[in-house]
């Protein structure tokens, strides 16, 4: 099968049972973030991302098997994230990540930060905002964001 649907067909069977599973529920987690991160004011959001801790760098401790639904959930939320009708960046993508990683009881977190150059004024250089999540050594969204990103809050999950 060639074209357009046969290559999204070829990596829907290349995905682990686990990820083909929570595609739905990403994508469905997905439209709730987005939602609610663009009506709810972000003092309200923190409450319903788990306790935060401030602007402390965390990776919490997770079993391998809490691991693996991590690679799993990370694995959807990235594909479901490309077939949403709004944009899904970094923050929606965050907080569907906490939401699933919640509901198969994985310890999160949930981190906010800015980059690491200085926004200046006279350069018109503009802050870089930017969201992730992590599992363990697993980053589930955002990619590899301590060494260029500042955390500004970090949200554990209950």
């Amino acid at each position: 099968m060639t074209g357009y649907i046969g290559r999204k067909l070829t990596v829907f069977w290349k995905l682990s049972v686990p990820a083909k599973l929570l595609l739905l529920p990403a994508w469905l987690s997905l439209c709730v973030a987005a939602g609610i991160f663009r009506f709810v004011r972000f003092g309200r959001l923190g409450q319903l991302l788990g306790r935060n801790i401030g602007a402390g760098a965390c990776c919490p401790l997770a079993s391998p098997a809490a691991v693996d639904r991590a690679i799993a959930i990370s694995s959807a939320v990235q594909i479901a994230s490309r077939y949403t009708p709004f944009r899904s960046d970094c923050v929606p993508q965050a907080i569907a990540g906490q939401f699933l990683c919640r509901a198969l009881n994985v310890p999160s977190a949930l981190h906010f930060g800015v980059g690491n150059r200085v926004a200046s004024a006279v350069s018109g250089e503009s802050m870089q905002a930017h969201a992730w999540l992590v599992v363990g050594p697993i980053f589930v969204t955002g990619g590899r964001s301590f060494k260029t990103h500042t955390t500004t809050a970090c949200f554990v999950a209950r």
